[in-house]
């Protein structure tokens, strides 16, 4: 009896270790209620999702609306991913093409564009159908609006070099598995970045029409890229006119603390210098102003520091040049 006791306890050790704990990508406290989705995320268009009781919302319709992962990637998907998520359509009424899911294979944004059409889709839409590619099948069971879906992608390499994509939904509720989808790709088609993906016809300027939240992208093929990390510094109007630097900076909403700083600091070829900072605890639109600075000053960085929400200290910066056509 002892023998087995052991045997057992080794076997459920050796279980655990195979099975390491899942990482979330976004945490986003209920109570907090904002336009941000934090450093990790890029909203397009960034007015038209808000974070609302732990979830993130499209509020408003539109044609290809999405919220980028920006600091893990599928860099090598030929050693395989999985991605999962959670989401649901909002509100009474939608069109039959409205859908909601993921998009893959995005390039970086740049000048926070993003070009949804390039990516794979994976996901739904409002008249029953699950999309994978260019592949679609009907869901074995009616969707219900406000239900949550459990959605499940995988990213399975083939021997002869592709790599076979397969969507799983089901309903948390009834746990019922709605739907399978598989196609084969080419790997390169779903390399890049991942993005929460919106597509509504819905009537009306300002509809919630769709949520998402507890985002994990896991296996060989995902790479962590902290450095694309974005804010909470989202934008800075500049000017330089006689000698005189003015910046407009823009914020994203923080969590209320005294100690929140917008700090504006230029150098030559020395050291960083403060010429001028203003405290950060209501204000988004901060302006900042450095008067006389000389012709030898070619560089201008600007830091926050802020609380994050566990209550720790964290600074971020956003560094430029000083020119006359600034």
């Amino acid at each position: 009896m002892q023998k087995i006791i052991i045997i057992l306890f080794f076997l459920t050790l050796g279980f655990s270790c195979t099975r390491p704990p899942k990482t979330i990508e976004n945490l986003w406290p209920s109570e907090i209620e904002r336009y941000w989705a934090g450093p990790q995320f890029l909203s397009v268009p960034a007015m038209d999702w808000k974070l609302d009781s732990g979830r993130l919302v499209c509020v408003k319709p539109g044609a290809a609306k999405g919220v980028v992962m920006l600091t893990k990637v599928i860099e090598h998907p030929v050693d395989g991913f999985e991605i999962a998520f959670e989401g649901g359509f909002l509100g009474a009424k939608h069109n039959s093409s409205d859908k909601i899911g993921i998009m893959m294979g995005l390039k970086k944004p740049t000048d926070d564009k993003v070009n949804f059409l390039q990516g794979i889709f994976a996901g739904i839409s409002a008249d029953g159908l699950l999309h994978l590619e260019k592949k679609s099948s009907k869901l074995l069971y009616p969707l219900i609006t406000g239900e949550k879906l459990i959605f499940n992608i995988e990213g399975v390499p083939q021997e002869d070099g592709n790599l076979k994509l397969i969507i799983r939904v089901r309903n948390e509720a009834a746990d019922n598995q709605l739907g399978e989808e598989i196609v084969t790709v080419k790997p390169n088609t779903v390399q890049g970045f991942v993005s929460f993906f919106v597509q509504s016809a819905t009537p009306g300027a300002d509809n919630e029409n769709a949520w998402f939240e507890s985002l994990e992208m896991t296996g060989k093929g995902v790479i962590n890229r902290p450095e694309n990390a974005r804010g909470p510094i989202l934008k800075i109007d500049k000017e330089y006119k006689n000698d005189a630097l003015n910046l407009t900076v823009y914020l994203a909403p923080l969590i209320k603390d005294n100690s929140n700083k917008v700090v504006l600091q230029v150098r030559g070829n020395g050291e960083w210098t403060t010429v001028a900072e203003s405290p950060a605890t209501n204000n988004y639109i901060i302006k900042l102003r450095a008067k006389e600075v000389k012709n030898n000053v070619h560089s201008y960085r600007v830091y926050t520091h802020y609380t994050d929400r566990f209550g720790s200290q964290k600074y971020s910066y956003v560094t430029g040049k000083i020119t006359e056509h600034n």
